[in-house]
């Protein structure tokens, strides 16, 4: 919790600081099918990213969260998986017309939880839940990210979003529709 709220007053202060400078300053939120190293094949995973980018020329920073999390209606095991990431990247942006392409890689520190052995169950088949260990751990990871946004009006802008990280505990990466909102030029 205390490494969340310090990375979020970061975040708003680097935001900040990059708006004033009269720079091109955005918002992304995204969400999508997401996947993680380590999975059974019939699980569902959701993706998901927030972050505030920031441009100056054909350079872009990033700061920023993704991460994918077990997708269970039911709740059928506890805990649910996940893993995500607190980071920053550096990258390029080609502009175009009616929008940009970006990539960008970085530096995260990379959070989650899996579960142990088994401890047991209550409820029926249908609608019991299997309870497990929870093993949180922690890494340090590299993030990257592939955005194509189309953005045809100065402040808002859509995009098909790849993100990933890559570390020695729990590898992620999802693809999904981004919302962009600031000055996008």
């Amino acid at each position: 919790m205390k490494t969340r709220i310090i990375l979020s007053i970061a975040t708003l202060l680097l935001a900040v600081g990059a708006a004033q400078a009269n720079t091109p300053t955005w918002v992304v939120l995204g969400v999508g099918p997401g996947a993680v190293s380590g999975s059974a094949s019939g699980d569902g995973w959701i993706g998901g990213r927030f972050a505030v980018q920031w441009s100056n020329g054909s350079s872009l920073w990033t700061i920023g969260t993704s991460g994918c999390s077990e997708f269970d209606i039911f709740g059928s095991r506890q805990p649910l998986e996940f893993a995500r990431d607190y980071g920053v990247l550096y990258g390029r942006r080609y502009s175009g017309p009616a929008g940009f392409l970006s990539a960008s890689a970085g530096l995260a520190l990379v959070t989650g939880m899996r579960r142990g052995e088994y401890r047991g169950s209550d409820g029926e088949w249908f609608f019991g839940t299997s309870y497990y260990d929870e093993k949180p751990f922690v890494t340090v990871g590299v993030p990257a990210d592939v955005q194509l946004t189309l953005a045809p009006i100065k402040y808002v802008g859509l995009a098909l979003d790849i993100f990933g990280n890559l570390n020695p505990k729990r590898s992620f990466c999802g693809a999904g529709v981004s919302l962009l909102a600031g000055r996008l030029r």
